[in-house]
């Protein structure tokens, strides 16, 4: 647990106000999977002040969550699922709950959801509260795991909701853990990359981030535009080391 060597002395300095840890706070609410994500995002959450130069977070000891009640159900009945495909959101249901279809299970959790759907189970999980817009605001930190029930890998895309009061949760892709071929690899969205230049180089390389070939795709309406219509891909790779 080398990465959360001082957490410790964080949450003592939010009530110290101590100098040398990071000034935003960041309320988690799935340790183990924020842990994973910061140890996969270090640079870009560094650059966001999210964690400081040790990898520790400031956890709040008092004070409310800007998450509401009953939230596994709220965020299946408002967030959108535009952010998996490569087609104008327009022509896909606005949340998860309008693509769900008879034959589709659902198993609401106190942070999140499970969507069986096809050949896809998808994960929504909320993983913390934070100010990621320097707006002085939290907004949401959170991991949709897709995964095959053919054992053929899964993929993990970070995402940020900063509109957290809106009817339909849009959120902002920050990275994809991509896990579907032999070897994983870390997709970053360019509006991620550090602000200060001195993250990683990335790949110019612009991948197709979309549902697998042979899965359950999301029935659109008439007139939807052929595939070498849709909008290209903005993401960036980045090879995992190790």
């Amino acid at each position: 647990m080398q990465f959360f060597h001082s957490l410790v002395p964080c949450m003592l300095a939010a009530l110290l106000c101590l100098p040398g840890c990071t000034g935003k706070q960041v309320r988690v609410s799935s340790e183990t999977e924020f842990t994973v994500m910061a140890q996969r995002l270090t640079p870009i959450l560094r650059d966001r002040g999210i964690l400081d130069e040790q990898g520790a977070y400031l956890q709040p000891l008092f004070g409310s969550s800007s998450l509401p009640p009953q939230l596994g159900d709220y965020l299946f009945r408002h967030l959108s699922p535009a952010f998996r495909f490569q087609v104008d959101p327009s022509l896909l249901p606005s949340t998860f709950a309008a693509s769900r279809t008879p034959e589709d299970s659902v198993e609401i959790r106190p942070n999140g959801f499970v969507l069986g759907q096809g050949l896809d189970v998808v994960t929504v999980t909320v993983l913390a509260e934070a100010d990621w817009n320097d707006d002085e605001v939290p907004d949401w930190l959170i991991l949709c795991r897709v995964k095959s029930i053919r054992g053929t890998g899964l993929r993990d895309y970070y995402l940020v909701v900063t509109r957290t009061d809106e009817p339909i949760l849009r959120p902002e892709l920050i990275a994809v853990y991509d896990c579907l071929s032999r070897t994983c690899k870390l997709f970053v969205t360019p509006t991620s990359r550090n602000k200060k230049g001195t993250a990683p180089a990335y790949d110019p390389e612009l991948p197709v981030i979309d549902v697998e070939a042979g899965q359950r795709n999301i029935t659109l309406p008439p007139g939807t535009p052929p595939p070498d219509t849709a909008p290209k891909s903005t993401l960036h790779e980045q090879k995992i080391s190790g």
